[in-house]
């Protein structure tokens, strides 16, 4: 019975190998289930946004943005056939030539302003008849001073400053300064253009285009109206009207008007003037039934405040 038992035990030793190497084969077999089971990297496939797809707008031309400087020229409209014109000129270099039309400028007929008046520089320039002409000026002798010249007995003489009352005027490069009968006004900008409707009644033209108004002798203003490109200004009877250039509507002047104190009209556009003009190089005057526009080499007449030429 000893022996019996003695050989079983021999024999049966070798199981005790298989079972740990079953033992170690389920642990591997356990771990590897247990494991996450991602995909090898090269089965992943990127993500690639798509690109948007957008349309450019649609560009549109755009107004040349032109800053106003102070005229170089004048015109002063008596009627529909008659007017005087005349160049700014600079002290002390440019004499003075105004030039008169009684034919609806076909033709012109020129005079000597500045021989024995000493006038250069024309800051203001008014007319009411073919013989009554006025204009403030410089004087060569220092260029510093202001004189009122105008036409008497046909011929150019310095006169008191009562002949052209009403002319509101400024000097170039001064500042913030309007001047009436010789008496300095502070306008709230540097001007480049004026016009006035009497002695109380004054628009000024700033170098950006926006028109400030005064109803009480530039004792106070108003806040502004802005015009984009506004070069020039003149008054009307119904109020002021701006001469503007570089507008994409108008190849030319633009015309848009403004009544004597701010309403919803400022603004609205009253014709065009088609010609090739810069800034400085314009210059309008409007009476009853008539506006003159002298712009470049182009002159044109409207009954109809711009509506047609």
């Amino acid at each position: 019975m000893s022996i019996h038992n003695a050989r079983t035990g021999q024999n049966r030793w070798w199981i005790i190998p298989i079972i740990a190497v079953v033992a170690a084969a389920t642990v591997v077999l356990v771990a590897l289930a247990l494991t996450p089971n991602d995909p090898p990297e090269s089965a992943l496939i990127p993500w690639t946004p798509t690109p948007r797809v957008t349309t450019a707008p649609t560009e549109t031309p755009e107004d040349e943005v032109l800053l106003a400087v102070p005229q170089k020229r004048f015109i002063a409209a008596v009627d529909g056939e008659l007017a005087w014109r005349t160049d700014a000129g600079t002290c002390p270099t440019s004499m003075i030539w105004p030039e008169l039309t009684t034919t609806g400028g076909d033709a012109w007929a020129r005079f000597d302003a500045s021989t024995g008046t000493n006038a250069s520089g024309v800051l203001a320039f008014g007319a009411v008849a073919e013989g009554v002409v006025g204009m403030v000026t410089l004087s060569t002798a220092d260029c510093g001073s202001y004189q009122f010249t105008s036409l008497v007995d046909e011929s150019w003489q310095a006169v008191s400053n009562e002949a052209i009352a009403d002319e509101w005027y400024f000097v170039p490069g001064q500042g913030p300064i309007v001047y009436l009968l010789g008496t300095a006004h502070t306008s709230p900008c540097d001007p480049a253009g004026i016009a006035s409707r009497g002695a109380l009644e004054v628009a000024v033209l700033c170098s950006d285009g926006s028109v400030v108004r005064s109803v009480d002798g530039a004792v106070t203003w108003d806040d502004g109206f802005a015009i984009a490109g506004a070069s020039v200004i003149t008054a009307t009877p119904d109020g002021y009207l701006t001469g503007g250039l570089g507008r994409t509507e108008c190849q030319g002047v633009e015309l848009r008007g403004l009544t004597p104190e701010p309403s919803n009209a400022d603004g609205l556009v009253a014709g065009c003037f088609v010609s090739v003009a810069t800034p400085g190089n314009v210059a309008m005057s409007s009476v009853p039934g008539a506006l003159w526009v002298w712009a470049g080499t182009s002159l044109g007449i409207s009954p109809d405040g711009g509506a047609t030429w």
